[in-house]
């Protein structure tokens, strides 16, 4: 699978996509592939893997659970039935699998993400167990999800095994949107992918393909710039950008190292208290919808 489009191997693709990922605890990836962006970013408490292809399964990081099957599926099962009103009856689960695509509706009795060896996540980011969201692993709330979405890229013909055609990706576009977490999806800029995700936020990296063409690679975010940052080791936009910060980081942490204890400790609780200042601009992640609410709101405009 070595060299495949779209593997995110390439130096700044994968640095630049971490680098945008808000703080999580469950991370899903539906196009596993060869799993770079899970293996380089720092782990969450739960990594989900979704592949069709068999070889790709046995690319799981240790710690991954993996599943073989439909990305598009997986995700329309675990994730749109959440935002349906909790069902009281069996005509009422009918009509919430119609409402969700077709997909059946998984089974959300509490405690369900337990049967598949998660241990249970720290109160403050679970949801009521009576919730949609309660059949999440851990019951992890939905805003502490994040999901990666790095598809057969539209255009790009005999380098997958499992292609999408151009209605898959339509789909795909179309329950980007509906996701009721943080997400992002990779791709080749398109026409069709232009007017599926218009108004949506995005960013642009330069890269060069298998045959050695320079193309934009597009990502986009159907969230707000967050608050805190999942990862924070390869934030910039360049990797000029990024050597900048590494300087100044390992600067600070020396001139911290070298002062007495409590000069050092005034200079910390100074810094804290201007970051935490600073942390209430931008994008809410106080509650379960905070985060995308306002791209949405734009998108809808």
């Amino acid at each position: 699978m070595d060299g495949l489009t779209g593997t995110k191997g390439g130096s700044g693709v994968w640095q630049r996509i971490i680098s945008e990922m808000p703080e999580h605890d469950v991370y899903i990836e539906a196009f596993w592939g060869r799993g770079t962006i899970a293996r380089k970013k720092r782990p969450a408490r739960y990594t989900i893997g979704i592949d069709m292809d068999p070889a790709a399964i046995t690319n799981g990081t240790g710690s991954a659970l993996m599943f073989r099957a439909d990305g598009i599926q997986w995700l329309t099962d675990y994730c749109l039935p959440a935002r349906l009103p909790l069902p009281d009856d069996s005509a009422t689960v009918a009509r919430a699998a119609e409402l969700s695509d077709g997909g059946p509706t998984p089974d959300c009795t509490p405690g369900t993400a337990a049967t598949l060896g998660v241990e249970d996540h720290a109160a403050e980011s679970r949801v009521p167990a009576g919730s949609r969201a309660a059949c999440t692993f851990g019951g992890v709330a939905w805003y502490r999800h994040f999901v990666y979405l790095d598809p057969p890229y539209l255009g790009c013909r005999g380098y997958y095994r499992h292609e999408l055609t151009e209605q898959q990706h339509r789909v795909l576009c179309r329950l980007f949107r509906r996701l009721p977490c943080p997400a992002a999806l990779s791709g080749y800029r398109s026409n069709l992918y232009a007017a599926e995700l218009r108004g949506i936020r995005s960013i642009v990296i330069p890269t060069v393909n298998r045959a050695g063409r320079r193309v934009d690679e597009i990502v986009w975010l159907n969230y707000d710039k967050p608050r805190r940052y999942h990862d924070v080791r390869f934030i910039g936009s360049g990797r000029r950008e990024r050597e900048r910060i590494r300087r100044r980081m390992k600067s600070w942490s020396e001139g911290l190292a070298r002062m007495k204890p409590p000069e050092r400790q005034a200079v910390f609780e100074a810094c804290a208290a201007a970051y935490r200042v600073a942390a209430g601009e931008g994008a809410d992640l106080s509650g379960p919808r905070g985060l995308i609410a306002n791209q949405r709101g734009r998108a809808g405009s």
